[in-house]
């Protein structure tokens, strides 16, 4: 994904996202992804809503703004029939680690 949101020549500001993911399945009962962004946003109000890979029933979509960018990677591991899922993520934003997130989940079936 690419976004660009631009301006007027007013008030000269702008947000740039480039956002490329890759999923592959490993063996047969594991399923391991990454997606890597990097982000440039003058101001907060040009600021870029963009989708991330997450683990089931779950929805993310982040605002990006600043300049940095985001690891996202994602785990699906099937046990008999019982699924694993983690995702973690690290967003580095001018120079600083803001944000780092762990979410695990597994699921039974009966």
């Amino acid at each position: 994904n690419i976004s660009y949101h631009g301006s007027s020549q007013t008030n000269r500001g702008y947000g740039l996202l480039l956002q490329q993911g890759v999923k592959a399945q490993i063996i047969e009962s594991l399923k391991l992804g990454i997606q890597l962004c990097s982000f440039r946003i003058t101001q907060y109000d040009y600021r870029i809503y963009a989708y991330q890979n997450d683990v089931s029933q779950s929805l993310s979509i982040p605002v990006y703004h600043g300049s940095g960018y985001e690891v996202n990677l994602t785990l699906q591991k099937l046990i008999r029939r019982s699924k694993l899922e983690a995702r973690y993520t690290l967003r580095n934003t001018e120079g600083k680690t803001i944000r780092q997130d762990l979410r695990i989940q597994f699921i039974q079936s009966f």
